[in-house]
């Protein structure tokens, strides 16, 4: 006859537990938060960047992280005002500036997005405007006005187009293609 084997957890587990307390000198509750705190994820501030014209606002959004959360002026002029717990509403200033906004958790982690402020921003355009191509041929976009970063893609067709570079590539067969530019401030532009 099998002699049979029980395997006992739970004075296992408590065995674990007291371990740990005496290892790391924590209590339980303390446990769950360090365990809490590997789970939770990256901070990120959304927008990273924007730019905008004198007098504008924008909403900044703490995504990830561990609530509650913190934003303030790092640095630069403007002001901020709280929304909700998620979420600022910065207020340009008259006055041309670069300021960054921070955002801070409960678990000593920020992030910071950059803010550009223009007096004006010019009208954002894509160059050329309408382009006739081969099959499999290229053509390099390129921009004027708008503010910076800019990025290019297709708004419909079969081509292809590097988002950083606005090289556009045209299929192996005749289609109409429009590409698009689009800039921090949300202007965009479009060629044939």
């Amino acid at each position: 006859m099998a002699k049979r084997t029980s395997i006992r957890f739970a004075p296992t587990l408590t065995a674990i537990i007291v371990m740990l307390v005496l290892l790391f000198g924590c209590s339980l509750p303390s446990l769950y938060d360090l365990w809490d705190d590997l789970r939770i994820s990256e901070l990120e501030i959304s927008p990273s960047f924007i730019a905008l014209e004198a007098n504008q606002s924008a909403v900044f959004s703490a995504v990830g992280g561990k609530a509650p959360y913190l934003f303030e002026l790092e640095s630069g002029a403007g002001t901020l005002n709280s929304l909700n717990e998620y979420q600022v509403l910065y207020d340009a200033p008259a006055i041309a500036t670069e300021a960054f906004v921070r955002v801070r958790d409960t678990s000593a982690r920020s992030a910071v997005a950059r803010v550009f402020v223009a007096l004006t921003i010019k009208q954002l355009r894509i160059v050329p405007s309408s382009v006739s191509l081969l099959p499999d041929t290229t053509v390099t976009f390129t921009y004027q006005g708008g503010s910076p970063p800019y990025a290019f893609s297709m708004v419909s067709g079969s081509g292809a187009v590097d988002s950083a570079s606005g090289v556009y590539t045209a299929p192996v067969f005749d289609t109409d293609d429009v590409v698009c530019v689009m800039d921090a401030s949300g202007q965009s532009s479009e060629a044939l």
